[in-house]
C-alpha cells in the first residue's frame, strides 16, 4: 500500500471519529431510540485509536515530515478519542443518576475516567517477549488493568496491546481490538510465555553471562 493509500485510510478513520463526536454531541437523553443506537456507533468506534495508530506507524515509516510531527498529531487524535468515548460512556452511565443530578454526576465520572486513562497510559510496562520479564510484566497489568472492574473488556485489550512490542505485539496482529477477544488474547500471552522450564532456563543464562561480562569490563 503506497503513501497515498494510507493517508486516505487515515483520513477515513479521522472521518469516523469526527462523525461520532458530532452524534454525541447532539444525544438527548431519555430518548430510547437514541441511546440504543449510541451503544451500536460506541461499540464500533472504539477500535478507532488501534486503527489509527496502525496506520499512522506505517505512515511515518515512509514519510519523514510525518515522523518530525508524529508526536502532536497522534497527541491530538488521542485527545479527541478519548474525550468523546468518555463522554459517550457518561451519557449510557448518567441514566442511572438522578434527574437533578445528572450534569454533576456526569462530570465527575468523566473526570475520574480520563485521569485513569492517562495514568495507565503512563504507568504501564512495556514487555517485548524476553522470558525473564513475562512474571514481572503480567503482575503490573493484572494489577493495574486485568483486574480493574471500572474497564471495559476492549479498553483493557487496548492498553495490552500498547504495552506489547516486538513478537508479543506481532501475536495479537490478527485479532481485532474488541470485549469479545480480550480473553483470547491474554490467555494466547500466557500460553506463549508463561512457559516455567523456559522462564527458569533464561534466569540461569542471564546468571551464568554475569562472571563473562565482568571479566570483559575489567580486560578492558
Amino acid at each position: 500500500m503506497d503513501l497515498v493509500q494510507l493517508k486516505r485510510k487515515r483520513g477515513n478513520v479521522k472521518s469516523s471519529l469526527t462523525k461520532f463526536a458530532t452524534f454525541v454531541g447532539t444525544y438527548q437523553r431519555g430518548d430510547s431510540k437514541a441511546e440504543t443506537e449510541l451503544r451500536v456507533r460506541l461499540e464500533k468506534a472504539d477500535n478507532l485509536l488501534d486503527r489509527y495508530e496502525e496506520i499512522q506507524d506505517l505512515i511515518e515509516e515512509m514519510d519523514e515530515t510525518e515522523l518530525r510531527n508524529a508526536t502532536e498529531s497522534r497527541k491530538e487524535f488521542e485527545d479527541t478519542f478519548y474525550g468523546v468515548i468518555s463522554r459517550a460512556r457518561n451519557f449510557l452511565q448518567g441514566n442511572s443518576c438522578q434527574s437533578n443530578s445528572v450534569q454533576g454526576c456526569s462530570s465527575h465520572t468523566e473526570s475520574i475516567h480520563m485521569k485513569n486513562i492517562h495514568l495507565l497510559a503512563l504507568t504501564l510496562p512495556k514487555f517485548s517477549g524476553e522470558y525473564t520479564d513475562w512474571l514481572p510484566f503480567k503482575d503490573a497489568f493484572l494489577s493495574a488493568v486485568h483486574n480493574n472492574d471500572k474497564l471495559t473488556s476492549s479498553e483493557k485489550f487496548r492498553y495490552l496491546r500498547s504495552s506489547l512490542q516486538n513478537e508479543p505485539l506481532n501475536l495479537l496482529a490478527a485479532l481485532e481490538t474488541s470485549n469479545e477477544n480480550y480473553s483470547l488474547a491474554w490467555n494466547m500471552l500466557k500460553d506463549r510465555y508463561e512457559n516455567e522450564r523456559l522462564i527458569i532456563h533464561n534466569h540461569l543464562k542471564a546468571l551464568f553471562d554475569l562472571p563473562n561480562k565482568c571479566w570483559k569490563r575489567k580486560s578492558l
